[in-house]
C-alpha cells in the first residue's frame, strides 16, 4: 500500500474542478418558474347522438338544417327524410284489418243471437234441476264468447295502432332535436343515402357542461393543477382568459404515440359554448 503525503496533493487543481463543474446561484423563493403551454378543444361530456326512431325502418336523407355550432331546441327540425314504407304491406295490413273487422261483426250477432235464444229456452224450463243445467251452459258459453270477443278486439286494435303508425311514418318528413343544445358533429351524408336507427347523425351537446381536453408529453399536467385557459391568444394578449384546474390524465394504451397524455381541464364557474366553438385555446401550467 502506497500512502500519499498531503504535501503532494494539489488542492489548487482541486479548488479548480470543483468551479469548473458547479455553478452555484443564489435564487429567491418563486424566482424560478417553468411554464408547460399546449393547445386543448372543448369537450362536452353531457350530449345526445340523434338516431332515426327505430320504428321508421330505412329512411332516405333529402337535406340537414342545420350545422355545428347551431342552437337548437327540443323539437326544432334537424333534418328532412323521406320514409321507406312499403305500401304492398300497408295494403295487406289494411285488408287484414277489413277481414277481422267483419268476423268481429259475425261473431257479435250470432252469439248474441244464440245467447239470446239459450237464455229465453232457460225462462221456459221448470224443472229446477234441468234450469240449473241449462243455466251453467248458459254461463259456459257466455264466457266463450266473451274471451273470443276480447281476443278479435284486441288483435283489431293492435293493427289498427300499426297501419296508424304506418300512415304517420309515411307522411313523417322531418327530424327534430330531442333536447335543447349545440349541434358538435354531424355525419357526412349525401342526398339519396338510406339508414336505420343505427346510424347516428346529429350529435347535440349540454352547453353548461364543457371541459377541455389537450395531449401532452408523459405527464407534466397533473391533477388538481391550476390552469390558465387563453382564449385566441396572441403576442398581444388574449381575447378572454379563465381559469381551471386539472381533473385527469389519461396515458395512452399506444406505447409509441406521442403526445402519449391526454389531459382533461374543468374550467372555474360557467364558460358559454359561444366563447369557445371554434376558437384557439391555449392552456398553461406552472410545472
Amino acid at each position: 500500500q502506497v500512502m500519499t503525503d498531503k504535501n503532494d496533493l494539489d488542492f489548487g487543481a482541486l479548488k479548480r474542478k470543483t468551479e469548473d463543474k458547479y455553478n452555484v446561484v443564489t435564487v429567491k423563493k418563486g424566482s424560478i418558474n417553468k411554464q408547460e403551454v399546449i393547445n386543448v378543444s372543448p369537450y362536452y361530456p353531457d350530449f345526445q347522438m340523434v338516431t332515426v326512431p327505430a320504428k321508421f325502418g330505412t329512411v332516405q336523407f333529402e337535406e340537414m338544417l342545420v350545422k355545428v355550432g347551431d342552437k337548437v331546441t327540443k323539437g326544432m327540425p334537424i333534418m328532412k327524410v323521406k320514409p321507406i314504407v312499403d305500401e304492398v304491406t300497408l295494403l295487406e295490413q289494411t285488408l287484414d284489418l277489413n277481414l277481422l273487422q267483419d268476423s268481429y261483426n259475425r261473431l257479435v250477432k250470432e252469439q248474441t243471437k244464440l245467447l239470446k235464444e239459450q237464455k229465453d229456452a232457460i225462462d221456459k224450463i221448470t224443472d229446477k234441476r234441468d234450469k240449473k243445467l241449462a243455466e251453467l251452459e248458459y254461463k259456459k258459453a257466455k264466457l266463450s264468447y266473451d274471451i273470443d270477443k276480447k281476443n278479435q278486439e284486441r288483435q283489431i286494435t293492435t293493427l289498427q295502432e300499426t297501419i296508424t303508425e304506418s300512415k304517420t311514418i309515411q307522411n313523417t318528413k322531418e327530424i327534430v332535436a330531442p333536447v335543447d343544445g349545440y349541434v358538435t358533429d354531424i355525419a357526412v351524408l349525401l342526398a339519396g343515402d338510406t339508414f336505420d336507427y343505427t346510424r347516428n347523425l346529429v350529435t347535440i351537446a349540454n352547453p353548461k357542461k364543457v371541459l377541455f381536453i389537450g395531449k401532452v408529453k408523459d405527464i407534466p399536467f397533473q391533477y388538481n393543477m391550476k390552469v390558465t385557459l387563453d382564449i385566441n391568444p396572441s403576442e398581444t394578449g388574449s381575447d378572454k382568459t379563465f381559469t381551471g384546474k386539472v381533473i385527469s390524465s389519461v396515458q395512452s394504451s399506444h406505447e409509441f404515440e406521442e403526445p402519449n397524455v391526454a389531459s382533461y381541464i374543468q374550467p372555474d364557474g360557467n364558460i358559454s359554448y359561444e366563447d369557445v366553438a371554434g376558437q384557439t385555446i391555449r392552456a398553461t401550467v406552472d410545472v
